[in-house]
């Protein structure tokens, strides 16, 4: 009985082997004691031999078409089974589906051999060049982590921080270091994006800024200089960071500081209050070469603290979208302080960050705590 008849009286069965015999993988249909009934035009141009009526077909050259037991033997289920084989060094995928008759009865079994050997070597290659890249990554990450600054206690200021990524390698940095006997530079940094490019910039600002620092002792000519450095990279207008730069002088205390477009406020924490320094500046990118950074000063005393930060701080959402924000940090701040517990600061803020989002923090985080104190000798 013909299921499917043309207009010329091709009926389904014509076009279903027709189909077969133009796939290029192999075919072969077996009963249920493993005879070939029946191979397609690739399976016999491959084996070089018609395989019909033959128990599985074998020689010495193409093992894998070796069928030992009856397939009625092999067919634990009515189901389709795929699995993948190396014949004649190439690698291939074989589809068994049983063929069941108006009863659902298996009566035979077809076979389809895929040859999926340069899919196999695709992904060989993709994983060792995945492998050879996450080396890369984790040698890069190990030199990121390395040019963080030391935790110390200075002669009149005490320093601490967290940093962590929210990948491997991290687009946020920050770095004090002295410049003089009286004067100690502060800063830090948040680049557009993340990954290798990202982690590759906060290698090019460490590096520009500490070169630069001496001959700039101007925070706001240093930016300038900065920004007219990483011009010169040419990256596009896609690439950008922000950058809070500021001198101390430790002899009268003062902070003299300017803003490259970092939009997380600086935290001053004295007398018992919170202060939000609130300084507008534009991010050091290829749009803004010529607009002047404008540069301030701060008195301290001993005692005030200085938070700087990112905004995987304050931009972190919960589940329900909502961001932690200024406010849940002025908070906790303020609780620190009350208790007079500043130097816990950044413990308190990171724990209340992770519950807030219950782990999840999909940026960067960079929390960098400077309190001034009683002159002293310096403690490495």
């Amino acid at each position: 009985m013909l299921l499917f008849s043309g207009q010329d009286g091709i009926s389904f069965s014509d076009i279903s082997q027709q189909a077969l015999e133009n796939l290029h993988d192999l075919v072969r249909i077996l009963d249920m004691e493993g005879n070939v009934i029946y191979a397609n035009r690739s399976l016999k141009s491959f084996v070089g031999a018609d395989p019909t009526g033959t128990n599985c077909f074998f020689d010495e050259k193409n093992e894998a078409f070796v069928c030992k037991v009856p397939v009625s033997n092999q067919l634990n289920s009515k189901r389709r089974v795929i699995r993948e084989k190396d014949i004649d060094g190439r690698k291939y995928s074989i589809q068994t589906s049983p063929v069941t008759d108006e009863k659902g009865n298996v009566v035979a079994v077809i076979e389809i051999y895929h040859d999926i050997t340069r899919e196999h070597n695709m992904y060989r290659d993709l994983f060792n060049h995945i492998r050879s890249m996450r080396d890369d990554i984790s040698f890069a990450r190990r030199i990121q982590q390395s040019l963080l600054p030391t935790k110390k206690q200075l002669t009149t200021l005490d320093f601490d921080y967290r940093y962590l990524s929210s990948e491997d390698l991290s687009g946020d940095i920050f770095d004090y270091f002295y410049l003089d006997e009286d004067h100690l530079a502060i800063y830090i940094c948040d680049v557009m994006g993340k990954g290798i490019s990202a982690s590759m910039m906060t290698m090019f600002i460490r590096q520009s800024i500490r070169s630069l620092a001496m001959d700039y002792p101007s925070p706001a000519k240093l930016l300038g200089k900065l920004r007219e450095n990483f011009s010169q990279l040419k990256l596009g207008a896609d690439k950008y960071f922000t950058c809070f730069y500021a001198v101390y002088n430790r002899k009268n205390k003062r902070l003299t500081f300017a803003n490259g477009g970092h939009n997380c406020q600086p935290a001053l924490l004295r007398e018992g209050k919170v202060e939000w320094i609130e300084r507008p500046g534009l991010p050091i990118s290829q749009l803004f070469l010529d607009v002047p950074y404008k540069e301030e000063t701060l008195n301290l005393s001993e005692g005030d603290a200085l938070l700087l930060y990112t905004d995987g701080i304050i931009e972190v959402q919960n589940k329900e979208g909502e961001q932690f924000g200024l406010e849940r940090l002025e908070k906790i701040l303020s609780v620190v302080i009350a208790n007079h517990q500043i130097s816990q600061a950044l413990d308190e803020i990171l724990y209340r960050v992770n519950r807030f989002c219950w782990g999840d923090t999909p940026d960067d985080i960079a929390l960098v705590l400077m309190q001034v104190k009683k002159d002293s000798s310096e403690q490495e």
